[in-house]
């Protein structure tokens, strides 16, 4: 495995236990019920499927590590040469839980937010001529994304933070 193809897998594979470390106990003490849980379902375009009671909804959690990130990468083509549109154009997730790790092997993160994306979506589209577009070979392929502070998605209410 090349050294690219290995950090992609590093990063799923930190996902995958962070999915079980952080966000599924994170639910339960929440009270939510995760009725459908996908991660490690390859190109599903949400995690879980959770109750809350009052409200049915779909997450798609994001887990960083090394560096306590401030700000919200937003995917917008997944790969330049081969188009393929990216989570942020899937309609069936209603939430990004967006979370940092400082520290890979402590189960809580040093940060975590609650996006809604209906409300994001709508935000970048009506926003996307300013906003900052930018390219990384880093991940699968030639991607293109653009990004925000986590403090302005809270200032515009369409994030919570967690922790």
């Amino acid at each position: 495995m090349d050294l690219k193809n290995k950090e992609i897998q590093d990063s799923f594979d930190f996902e995958a236990r962070k999915h079980k470390e952080f966000f599924l106990p994170f639910y339960e003490k929440r009270g939510w019920k995760v009725l459908k849980d996908m991660v490690g379902i390859k190109n599903f375009p949400w995690d879980v499927f959770v109750e809350t009671g009052e409200f049915k909804f779909t997450i798609d959690e994001k887990a960083r590590k090394k560096k306590e990130f401030k700000d919200f990468l937003i995917e917008l083509v997944q790969d330049l040469k081969n188009p393929k549109k990216s989570w942020f154009h899937e309609e069936s997730t209603n939430y990004i839980f967006y979370a940092s790790w400082l520290d890979p092997e402590k189960p809580e993160p040093s940060s975590a937010y609650l996006v809604n994306m209906r409300l994001l979506r709508t935000w970048v589209w009506k926003n996307i001529e300013v906003l900052p577009l930018r390219i990384s070979k880093k991940g699968h392929g030639i991607t293109l994304f653009t990004f925000t502070s986590c403090e302005n998605l809270i200032a515009l209410r369409y994030a919570e933070k967690i922790i």
